[in-house]
């Protein structure tokens, strides 16, 4: 039976089992054109592809812009795991201004849609612009890793000290992070 014929909920699982293979989709790029792979096997397999919320969920800040946005509204905003690391993506001054507004403004729009959020901060100057997003309430937040410079950022004010479901997180940073008002946290490293 080829494969465009195969039930939808085979052609599903399918997708399921492709998308969980660590080897190839290591890394951002290699889930991107993983992703975007899947649209171009035919008509009817990009349909399924683009409907399931699955293969969207997994988002790269330093993706081009239209591409982030694009992914948010398959995923439709929910359930999404977010990664940002503050090295990739810029070849210019500008170019890193540009980001550093972009990421700050796409975590303080979509933050309530974050379930994991895993941040490598490696400037002050992006510490500096991405630090308010960081204040903005993360109500579905359920794991955190951030991976901090030595510069201020807003440790103790932390998504408002607003996220009532975060399990647990990870900190690799010099500063004293206020957790106490997390009382779901169980696990801090």
């Amino acid at each position: 039976m080829p494969f465009d014929r195969m039930p939808t909920e085979l052609i599903k699982k399918v997708f399921e089992e492709y998308m969980s293979d660590d080897a190839m989709l290591d890394g951002p790029t290699g889930r991107l054109v993983s992703t975007l792979r899947l649209g171009l096997i035919s008509r009817r397999i990009r349909a399924i592809a683009l409907s399931e919320l699955a293969i969207w969920r997994t988002i790269y800040l330093h993706w081009p812009a239209d591409v982030v946005e694009e992914y948010f509204r398959r995923a439709q905003d929910s359930d999404i795991s977010v990664y940002l690391d503050t090295f990739q993506g810029a070849n210019s001054k500008e170019a890193a201004q540009a980001n550093r507004a972009r990421w700050g403004n796409v975590l303080r729009s979509k933050m309530g849609g974050i379930v994991h959020l895993d941040a490598c901060i490696r400037s002050a100057a992006c510490g500096e612009a991405l630090s308010d997003a960081f204040e903005t309430p993360a109500p579905h937040l359920q794991t955190l890793r951030m991976a901090l410079g030595n510069f201020k950022f807003c440790h103790d004010r932390l998504f408002s000290l607003a996220a009532p479901k975060l399990q647990a997180a990870s900190f690799d940073s010099r500063l004293i992070w206020n957790l106490v008002p997390f009382t779901s946290l169980s696990t801090v490293t």
